[in-house]
């Protein structure tokens, strides 16, 4: 990163934080642990490119980088139009954060001092059933709905919305779709007007629900079997539960910020909440 400190603040190991041109990409949780020590780290660009802070006795100090123009394992890393978000733990272990850029999407973890993108799809890739595309997919948070100690990808399109998981040769494939006009139980899906705004674990069965808001009300998706269905909604909901989806809803700073393929509507990507609560 360039060596001199914007405003007076103080370097970070060898990576300087550079105001208003760096984009602050995650905050300390427990969903940051990039480098697998059990310790949360911060992941930030700019125009340079981007890195990873953690914290150590004195102070902030860089644990990875990469510059722009960089070959991540394929990847091509170019701030200026890579997206970053939502971050997860698709393999079951640290966290690693999708990328996506005009060309398509990958999935970036740390490795050492630097980083790889081992998971890599160009638009028009069938992932299982799911045709990915920069140019109209929308990325949901990241969600573990079947329990297993991995994060899904939930995303959707004009056509509805799929779940992508990690598949067994390395890849991406889907394991959940529904068209648009499909009845989640009680649910009515519509991508044009529902937006899927955090995932946590609301009930405490260790897997993870997805709040999904429309102009109707709010409703929680629930993964049983093979499909996704509503096990609660605004006019079913327990007051406790209500209460615990809008004070997630309200912490993690979802709400009407949504990460898009090849552009962002909002830059908090990832950001804090209690329990299990993510981006």
């Amino acid at each position: 990163m360039p060596s001199t400190a914007y405003g007076g603040m103080p370097r970070s190991g060898r990576s300087v934080y550079q105001g208003p041109g760096s984009r602050l990409l995650s905050v300390m949780t427990t969903h940051t642990d990039f480098s697998g020590d059990g310790r949360a780290d911060v992941l930030l660009a700019s125009p340079w490119g981007i890195g990873i802070l953690g914290l150590a006795p004195d102070g902030l100090r860089s644990t990875a980088m990469a510059a722009n123009g960089s070959g991540l394992g394929g990847w091509n890393l170019q701030t200026r139009d890579n997206r970053f978000g939502p971050i997860g733990r698709y393999g079951g272990g640290a966290a690693e954060v999708v990328v996506t850029s005009p060309w398509g999407l990958g999935i970036l973890r740390q490795r050492g001092p630097g980083f790889d993108v081992p998971v890599m799809a160009a638009t028009g890739t069938r992932l299982g059933g799911w045709v990915m595309s920069t140019t109209d997919n929308v990325l949901g948070p990241a969600a573990d709905l079947d329990g297993d100690g991995r994060d899904e990808l939930v995303v959707t399109s004009p056509w509805g919305l799929g779940v992508l998981a990690r598949a067994g040769d390395g890849g991406l494939t889907s394991t959940v779709m529904a068209a648009n006009g499909t009845r989640l139980g009680e649910w009515l899906l519509n991508t044009a007007d529902n937006d899927v705004v955090l995932a946590a674990d609301l009930d405490g069965d260790g897997r993870d629900e997805l709040v999904v808001v429309s102009p109707w009300g709010l409703g929680v998706l629930g993964l049983r079997g093979d499909a996704l269905t509503s096990v609660a909604s605004n006019t079913s909901i327990s007051p406790h539960r209500m209460i615990r989806v809008w004070v997630s809803l309200i912490c993690s700073q979802r709400v009407a910020m949504r990460s898009h393929l090849g552009r962002v509507a909002g830059r908090a990507q990832v950001c804090g909440a209690p329990a299990r609560a993510r981006s």
